[in-house]
């Protein structure tokens, strides 16, 4: 059998709940750049998964910016 140096884990969602950090990390990210925009958690939850860029633009159309 053939060693390997590293060992991977996908811990996002398996043994880690880490969906309020990716919620967070949008937030913070949005904030930088559309201040006065704050979404519902709900949306920001349901982007997960999807390229950031296709949330983002979203989000800037429903901010009313696009």
């Amino acid at each position: 059998m053939r060693a390997y140096p590293v060992v991977l884990f996908d811990l996002d969602g398996t043994v880690l709940d880490t969906t309020p950090m990716i919620v967070e990390s949008l937030r913070h990210t949005a904030h930088a750049h559309l201040p006065e925009w704050a979404a519902p958690e709900a949306d920001l939850v349901h982007g997960i998964g999807t390229p950031l860029e296709r949330q983002f633009v979203e989000h800037i159309r429903l901010a009313g910016r696009a």
